[in-house]
């Protein structure tokens, strides 16, 4: 994985965390080659990293992602040209009026995990962005993915907090402390999705995501 090298050499400090940032690259691109989804989850800072990783995902980013050639010809040459193919992820902070209704009616520690529920599908992956490791909503969304079978990614500074110490857990980045976390998470983040797209999207059709055929759910 080029760009994670790349990483290393751009920031020295994260030569400790590449092969974490290696296994949660590789962890997502199977998520996404079983046409499963990525959904994310943090608060504060967190929350903005949610949004920025979720958008860069969805819409292409440094470099050009064509469709598939069968959606294509679905769309007709008018749509396609407008649009790129597009990873799924969720950004569950974003949704702010379910947050306030749930919060407002519900125990507000258990708003990411009413999202699990709602959206997780056995195969997904949460992430979960959390600076001390700490972060009560963060870690109750993971115990209902985990409950549910979703793969759980934990990014958090290198003390890790409460993380490190949840066998359910096996995916965990631990980022510089804090401070450096925030300015640690935007390039190790940016950088595995550089990864993800490379390898999911090349500069031509061949090795483009396919559905794994034992993922795809065929009408009885």
């Amino acid at each position: 994985m080029e760009e994670l090298q790349k990483l290393v050499l751009r920031y020295p400090e994260l030569s400790p965390c590449l092969s974490e940032v290696k296994k949660g690259a590789e962890l997502l691109l199977s998520c996404f080659r079983k046409s499963r989804k990525l959904l994310l989850c943090g608060n504060g800072g967190s929350c903005a990293d949610c949004e920025h990783i979720a958008g860069e995902l969805v819409k292409q980013f440094s470099r050009s992602r064509p469709l598939p050639a069968e959606l294509e010809k679905k769309l007709g040459p008018a749509l396609a040209k407008e649009l790129h193919g597009g990873l799924p992820a969720l950004s569950l902070p974003s949704m702010i009026g379910f947050h306030t209704a749930f919060n407002n009616d519900d125990n507000p520690e258990y708003a990411f995990a009413q999202q699990v529920v709602a959206f997780g599908q056995e195969g997904d992956v949460l992430m979960g962005i959390s600076t001390s490791g700490n972060s009560t909503n963060v870690i109750r969304a993971a115990e209902t993915a985990r409950a549910m079978g979703l793969k759980v990614l934990s990014l958090t500074g290198r003390e890790g907090g409460l993380w490190p110490h949840l066998q359910m857990l096996p995916y965990k980045l631990l980022l510089p402390k804090s401070p450096g976390f925030r300015n640690s998470i935007f390039p190790s983040t940016i950088a595995c999705v550089r990864s993800w797209k490379t390898l999911s999207f090349p500069k031509n059709r061949v090795g483009l995501i396919r559905p794994d055929p034992s993922s795809v759910t065929r009408p009885a």
